[in-house]
């Protein structure tokens, strides 16, 4: 019995707990169904928006939208973008502009972004970021656990415009931020753009690859902007910290060392600065979509200053001094010295290949992926710091002092030439012949600009006063030119037909290899046209033979005795047939504007564009024209020269132009015009075929010039700035002369020297030289000194002496007593892209603002050396290189 009523108590209390159990549940079910479709978050702030548009229907249009409006899911499949986006079910009123004044998350979008991104088409977390699929506010902000991708801070909302668009497309005046801002940058666009430009203004891409183009020595910035928290190391930031990857950056920006210790990474001085390169990061994106913007940029061509800045100032400083990286030991670029030995090709080499066992990473493509055009930028400038140097045409040795000029030859040029001018490491500039090509423009040319890739540096910071004291100290090593007086006294003391004789002999040897052995022409004009010596005086053969016509093939030969000048002269009067043509008269002054005219219909084709030469003879020459009379210009372009391919202009001689006395005048006047000026054209186009000059060239001065010309026991001619201030002239009157005091012999057949070359193929050689001014690519260096075995062991205890106690007994680089890193010139990059001419101008000239003393005679260095012992220094450091069959030229 008591059994019994045992149970029915049990069962009684399972009764009233299931009663309990059941009420809960439906407590538990009545609770969720009306959190389901009573009070979710979308549901009320759905319901609170349809009140506040209810109170906007004032008009029909208002109470239409009313009437449409539902509480229900607004949902957007986004195919396209791979997502699904209900946001607009709580920011209903981003398109109705009644909300411009209600607060989140009713309120109008603002800016004109909706304008060109439909919600539609778009959604609205692909640029916000945040949970699409999500209902409730925090799941769809993201600000839940394990959501990787929160809604982003405000002034980060431009970083995902590249998720559709390319960067390029984005930025400037006409990208599309300021289209969609109208004008009026919001605070994410400025905040954007600034760190846009501080990672161009801080270098950062010359440690940092983004998109495959950038530096080594930092990480690759790969999609920053789609990493998550996990991608990063937060482990030395405090545990309460936000764990994003904006927070993340923006603390390493401002203090490397202690966000990631053992970074070389300079700090970011101002927060801002952080800030905004952090809204640059997370720019950097995957595109989810190829939705292209209505037009593109092409912001690839970026100007020379902006690529060095981007990929180069972080390492080596915005002005070539030096970067603000810890601990790397950059050579300073922004250094006379080094700009003036450094070439063109030595620099594009080091920054494509880099060094090997350094900081300097390679910028090629494969490396850096620099295309050849930005590193050409980038040479350019570096280049731009360099003085802009004196202007060759306004150097003159006529307005110089010799005595000055011997003070700054010790100084400067001694160490390489020697100090009597002899040679040396460099070329000896006493020979007379040289003296007599060369004129003053391609000498102070060669001064200020160097010869790039040869020993010869560039003098850039000498003013034109003082390259004019060089130039009268060089000429004052040449002999004196016998004066006027002086020749007319040595013809008056010799009978004429005796003179006559030996002016025939001097005229065989030194004249017939350009003007022919009849006095035909051929490199030089003819001589004996008819009426030519009949229009001349001897004051103008005088000049012509003692002043040479510089720049063209006629030397001056002013190392000819007054009895030698006297000889010629009488000699090529005996071959005068006829009087002296009547040529005193006045010529009307002329108007140089229409005479211009004149010249460039009439004359341009045969004497060139500017007076330059071409088929013709050169006429905008100082000293021509300050030897020709008005009248004498007269003649021979009103009549003609007979037995050439001058013709008369006037009427009556029918040539191929009819010119008018005054129109004659005219031209005059425009000749006299363009002879006075300084920066008159060099002829640099001979006509001769290059073929045949290839077949010469290969027989006669290949085995001494090189077979591409890079120079072997003779100087390099592939040279372009060489050939590019060498005029047609000045290669073919050596060619034709030779270099007394050289192995450089006259190669003329015919002449004294050791040449079989036809006068008539010396425009050909002329002509295969110029080839090279054009040729693109790196030029195959000249091999200066002599890699012997004695000379190694030489070299190796001067180095010793005088090179490793900065750069190492290995020459892998070190300190010196002050602490100051020397560079290491054991280096395979670096060898093969110094040139042995690099080598010896750096050790004679030194490197001013730096522990590198210079170590040529005259230089006032520590130690003077001379040019054999700098050479057997360079052959020792090039016994560090080893073989390579590079020719030179770089695809």
């Amino acid at each position: 019995m008591k059994t019994h009523r045992d149970i029915e108590r049990f069962d009684h209390r399972v009764k009233l707990w299931l009663l309990a159990v059941s009420l809960v549940t439906i407590a538990v079910l009545a609770a969720a169904a009306l959190q389901e479709n009573v009070f979710q978050d979308w549901r009320q702030i759905r319901a609170e928006y349809r009140d506040r548009l209810e109170a906007k229907a004032t008009d029909d249009l208002g109470r239409t939208a009313l009437d449409l409006f539902d509480v229900h899911i607004d949902q957007s499949y986004l195919p396209d973008l791979h997502t699904v986006d209900r946001c607009g079910t709580c920011h209903a009123g981003i398109e109705d502009p009644r909300m411009v004044d209600e607060p989140q998350p009713f309120t109008t979008h603002p800016g004109r972004m909706l304008e060109i991104h439909d919600p539609a088409r778009f959604g609205c977390s692909t640029c916000h970021q945040g949970q699409g699929r999500a209902t409730e506010t925090a799941d769809a902000h993201g600000t839940v656990a394990h959501w990787e991708t929160p809604l982003l801070p405000t002034p980060f909302l431009r970083s995902t415009c590249t998720r559709c668009h390319s960067e390029e497309s984005l930025h400037g005046p006409d990208g599309l931020l300021a289209l969609a801002d109208h004008g009026a940058p919001g605070p994410g666009t400025a905040l954007l753009v600034r760190g846009r430009s501080l990672w161009t203004e801080k270098g950062c891409a010359g440690c940092h690859a983004t998109n495959g183009k950038g530096g080594t020595l930092g990480p690759e910035l790969v999609a920053v902007g789609d990493r998550v928290p996990h991608d990063f190391d937060f482990s030395h930031l405090s545990r309460d910290v936000p764990r994003t990857p904006a927070y993340w950056l923006e603390e390493h920006f401002a203090d490397p060392q202690s966000v990631s210790p053992g970074s070389r990474m300079p700090a970011i001085e101002h927060r801002a600065d952080a800030t905004a390169l952090t809204a640059y990061m997370l720019s950097l994106r995957h595109p989810i979509a190829d939705i292209r913007p209505w037009r593109q940029r092409d912001d690839a061509l970026r100007d020379d200053r902006e690529l060095y800045v981007q990929y180069c100032s972080a390492c080596h400083g915005a002005d070539g001094r030096g970067g603000d990286v810890p601990s790397l030991h950059t050579p300073m670029l922004n250094n006379l010295d080094t700009l003036a030995v450094a070439s063109d090709d030595f620099l594009r080499t080091i920054i494509q290949r880099g060094r090997s066992g350094t900081d300097m990473p390679a910028w090629a493509e494969g490396h850096g992926n620099l295309s050849t055009e930005e590193i050409d930028g980038i040479v350019a400038h570096i280049r731009t710091w360099e003085p802009k140097g004196a202007e060759p045409g306004d150097a003159s040795a006529r307005a110089g002092d010799p005595e000055r000029g011997a003070s700054l030859y010790r100084g400067l040029c001694a160490g390489c030439h020697g100090l009597a001018a002899e040679g040396g490491i460099g070329n000896g500039l006493v020979s007379a012949t040289f003296l007599a090509v060369a004129d003053d423009r391609f000498l102070a040319d060669t001064i200020v600009n160097g010869r790039p890739g040869t020993a010869m540096p560039s003098w850039k910071h000498l003013s034109t006063g003082e390259v004019s004291d060089l130039l009268a100290w060089m000429r004052a090593h040449g002999p004196a030119a016998p004066t006027r007086e002086e020749v007319e006294a040595a013809s008056a003391a010799v009978p004429a037909q005796e003179a006559a004789h030996v002016g025939k002999r001097l005229y065989a040897l030194r004249c017939a290899s350009c003007h022919g052995k009849a006095l035909e022409g051929g490199i030089g004009p003819s001589l004996v046209s008819t009426d030519f010596l009949r229009a001349v005086d001897d004051a103008y053969l005088y000049r012509a033979i003692v002043e040479g016509r510089p720049s063209t093939a006629m030397p001056a030969w002013s190392h000819l005795r007054a009895e030698d000048v006297a000889a010629l002269i009488t000699y090529l009067r005996s071959l005068q047939r006829g009087e002296p043509l009547d040529l005193d008269f006045e010529v009307a002054r002329g108007d140089y504007v229409v005479g211009e005219v004149h010249y460039r219909i009439s004359c341009a084709k045969c004497h060139g564009e500017e007076g330059e030469g071409g088929t013709g003879p050169q006429l905008a020459n100082p000293t021509f024209l300050s030897s020709a009379s008005d009248a004498q210009l007269f003649h021979w372009i009103g009549r003609g020269r007979a037995g050439t391919a001058m013709q008369g202009f006037l009427r009556e001689e029918q040539g191929p132009v009819e010119l008018r006395v005054d129109q004659i005048a005219d031209v005059i006047a425009y000749l006299r015009h363009i002879g006075a000026r300084r920066d008159l054209p060099l002829l640099r186009t001979s006509p001769g075929d290059t073929a045949i000059g290839a077949h010469i060239y290969a027989g006669q001065c290949a085995g001494c010039h090189g077979p591409d010309g890079e120079g072997a026991s003779a100087p390099q001619l592939n040279n372009p700035t060489f050939l590019r201030t060498a005029s047609d002239g000045y290669l073919a009157a050596t060619i034709v002369l030779g270099r007394t005091h050289t192995a450089m012999q006259p190669m003329v057949l015919g002449g004294q020297g050791i040449g079989q070359i036809p006068p008539e193929n010396v425009r050909d050689i002329v002509a295969f030289l110029r080839k090279w001014e054009t040729t693109p690519g790196r030029r195959r260096p000249r091999r200066i000194a002599e890699v012997t075995p004695t000379a190694i062991a030489a070299g190796r205890e001067s180095y010793g002496h005088y090179c490793a106690s900065c750069h190492g007994a290995d020459g892998r680089g070190g300190w010196d007593e002050q602490e100051r890193f020397a560079p290491a010139l054991n280096n395979p990059e670096f060898l093969d892209a110094a040139s042995d001419g690099f080598l010896l101008a750096t050790i004679a000239r030194g490197r001013e603002g730096t522990p590198m003393r210079p170590f040529g005679e005259g230089a006032d260095g520590i130690v003077a050396l001379s040019g054999n012992q700098i050479s057997n220094i360079v052959a020792f450091v090039r016994s560090w290189q080893q073989p390579t069959d590079d020719k030179g030229v770089e695809p």
